[in-house]
């Protein structure tokens, strides 16, 4: 993620997985963070994961400009 591209983009939200294979959600949130992003940013987590509102009130609390939430699904989904 870049400044020029979130600039091209201009991006209504966000998604994203909660790791992928070069980041998870806390490094985008510092990433969108730095970059001056305030809007929403949703990161999909499967209802299996335990304890994902410890994720979410950690990004919060590292991110508190962003607009952070969860959004749950089931595997497979």
């Amino acid at each position: 993620m870049t400044s020029e591209l979130l600039y091209c983009l201009k991006p209504v939200m966000i998604v994203s997985d909660l790791m992928g294979p070069r980041f998870d959600a806390v490094d985008l949130a510092l990433r969108l963070t730095a970059l001056g992003y305030d809007g929403p940013y949703r990161v999909l987590v499967r209802t299996s994961v335990r304890d994902a509102w410890m994720v979410r009130d950690e990004i919060r609390t590292i991110a508190p400009w962003i607009d952070f939430d969860l959004i749950a699904h089931a595997s497979g989904s």
